[in-house]
């Protein structure tokens, strides 16, 4: 027996996008296992109401929810959302135009009647506005209309991933050996450098930061030529850090990335569901806060879906990685860090102990349990992924080392401004001592760095400004030279 309401993301990707015939949907789903025929694909098309082209009466019930007078329009190319696919403006007045209809507003308006009438009313179109005050067409923004952007955001990105598990595209997607050299995580690199040089580095770098931006925006078009599940959640963890930024006052990127990215989706002509999801979240940028709303959930839902179709292979752990990096950004120190734990040890039991990303996701919970007050938590987890590293080479052993070694100077400084917020004079041989530790610390990564990274690397320029606020510390004390 065929479970249906699973298939159905797959079969309206085939029908819709694909454009595949009822027959050739048939043999494919018999092809995986189902014992289908193509009557039973055709019922179902027809239950579901999958239309490939567009319809009168939907573009009629879509231009009557605008006012006649374009000024008065929510937004300037209004968007619609009929029968679960993203239909422009654009696209709705050239069908007209190709009827020969001049005022097609006015004209969908006069025929509504004559629609209504023979039994065809607006409702039974599934037409909703998508763009413009209140997103639905109801005319009241506000919570209601973020809250319809997460949830169709989450629903794409569902049917996506559902689709993508049922076509058997997870079997044939390799885990890359070194994920920061795929499309994706050049991408992520580029935009982190770029944010690096943006917020942390000194003396008006905003064109540096902005050479950098505009070569991750070079990958989103063949990020996307190539899309699947783990490239759109590195897609949403980035614009998760991005919203971050944002909130603290740091550059406006997020709504520039989010609606490029959109517009590449429409014009590669994409799957629906992925084309809807890109065009949903490029909404969500309005403020930070529902952005990162809209992409915690979505990740959520992509994690259930590959927690229970697809739960053995490397694509479930990737996807929740980038959920507890986004949990991260949004400062949640509560499910994040749970989170991050539970990550460390289904990767320890995937993996074996000193795999790279194993190594990476310890330093992130170390991360977490110095950022959540455990000191010494942290500093056993840093000594641990330290010792590890060792069994490493090359490009990925520098890495981890680099991260180790910056935490466990981060250790220091923490224990330093609890020791310097004391005022007692006894403690003073203490906070020397701790500098110099710190110092060290900072002196072994910026040797991996200067070997391993670029000389204006967010991790070297930032580990330099580091030492070089401690050897300014150490000479004020007399216990070090700068």
């Amino acid at each position: 027996m065929a479970d249906w309401a699973h298939l159905r993301p797959v079969v309206r990707e085939l029908y819709i996008d694909r454009r595949w015939t009822m027959a050739q949907i048939s043999h494919h789903l018999v092809s995986l296992g189902y014992r289908v025929n193509t009557r039973m694909v055709r019922t179902r098309i027809t239950m579901w109401n999958l239309q490939r082209n567009n319809r009168t009466r939907d573009m009629v019930a879509a231009l009557c929810l605008l006012d006649p007078d374009p000024a008065m329009w929510p937004w300037p190319e209004p968007c619609f959302l009929i029968r679960g696919r993203r239909v422009p403006m654009s696209e709705v007045l050239c069908f007209f135009r190709r009827k020969g209809i001049r005022k097609p507003v006015q004209w969908a308006r006069a025929t509504a009647h004559t629609l209504a009438r023979g039994g065809h009313h607006h409702h039974e179109t599934a037409v909703t506005l998508l763009q413009g005050n209140g997103g639905s067409g109801t005319g009241h923004p506000g919570p209601t209309h973020m809250t319809c952007l997460e949830q169709r955001a989450v629903a794409s990105l569902r049917d996506y991933c559902m689709a993508y598990i049922g076509l058997g595209r997870a079997g044939l997607v390799h885990e890359p050996e070194v994920h920061q050299f795929t499309t994706h995580g050049r991408f992520g690199d580029r935009m982190q450098e770029g944010l690096a040089q943006m917020v942390h580095v000194r003396g008006g770098s905003a064109g540096g930061a902005f050479v950098h931006f505009g070569r991750a925006f070079d990958l989103v078009r063949p990020l996307l030529q190539d899309c699947h599940p783990m490239s759109l959640a590195q897609l949403l963890a980035v614009a998760c850090e991005l919203a971050a930024c944002t909130a603290r006052g740091g550059p406006p990127v997020l709504a520039s990335l989010l609606g490029y990215t959109a517009a590449m989706a429409s014009i590669l002509r994409l799957p629906e569901s992925l084309t809807m999801f890109l065009g949903t979240l490029s909404l969500c940028c309005s403020t930070p806060h529902t952005l990162l709303v809209a992409a915690v959930s979505s990740l959520r839902a992509a994690l259930a879906v590959f927690s229970e179709r697809s739960p053995t292979t490397w694509h479930r752990l990737y996807i929740q990685e980038r959920l507890c990096d986004c949990l991260y950004h949004g400062r949640d120190r509560t499910e994040g860090p749970v989170r991050r734990a539970q990550l460390l040890r289904d990767q320890e039991s995937f993996y074996v102990p000193c795999a790279r990303n194993v190594l990476w996701t310890m330093t992130n919970v170390a991360d977490d349990q110095l950022w959540t007050g455990s000191a010494d938590g942290g500093r056993l987890h840093y000594s641990t992924t330290l010792a590890r590293a060792e069994r490493l080479g090359g490009f990925g052993r520098a890495k981890i080392r680099f991260a180790a070694l910056e935490g466990l100077a981060r250790v220091e400084q923490r224990r330093f401004e609890e020791l310097s917020g004391r005022g007692g004079g006894d403690d003073a041989h203490a906070v020397g001592e701790c500098l110099h530790t710190m110092r060290r610390f900072l002196d072994e990564a910026l040797g991996e760095a200067l070997i391993w990274f670029e000389p204006t690397s967010r991790r070297t320029t930032r580990v330099k400004e580091k030492a070089r606020q401690v050897r300014h510390l150490l000479a004020a004390m007399g216990s070090g030279s700068a």
